[in-house]
């Protein structure tokens, strides 16, 4: 194509790549452990605004990797939902270990006590 047809002239495409990269070695740092036991609630809000920005910049960059993250926003959402609306509510944990020469497994099950 010509380069006048061509959107990324500016090489804003690749600066979004560079950002979203600087974006994730800023989420590794602030998931080592001594952040995360030590000062959690910078580390909760760094990866909230960090993870929002990467998603976004990876967008950006190339638009099919929204097709990745959609899975992983559902769960996320769907977890923050139910621990907000079981607050209020006690829930019945039990845990089973089902083992195996293979590996063991671990059955969790769960429902609102009455």
């Amino acid at each position: 194509p010509e380069e006048r047809d061509c959107w990324n002239i500016l090489g804003l495409v690749n600066g979004f790549g560079v950002v979203a990269t600087a974006v994730s070695i800023l989420l590794g740092i602030f998931s080592q452990q001594l952040v995360r036991r030590g000062f959690y609630n910078l580390f909760y809000f760094t990866h909230l605004v960090s993870s929002f920005l990467f998603m976004l910049f990876c967008a950006l960059h190339d638009f099919s990797m929204v097709i990745l993250m959609f899975p992983g926003l559902v769960l996320y959402v769907r977890d923050r939902s139910t621990g907000l609306r079981s607050r209020d509510e006690s829930t019945e944990v039990t845990v089973r270990i089902l083992c195996s020469e293979m590996s063991p497994l671990v059955l969790l099950s769960w429902k609102p006590s009455a």
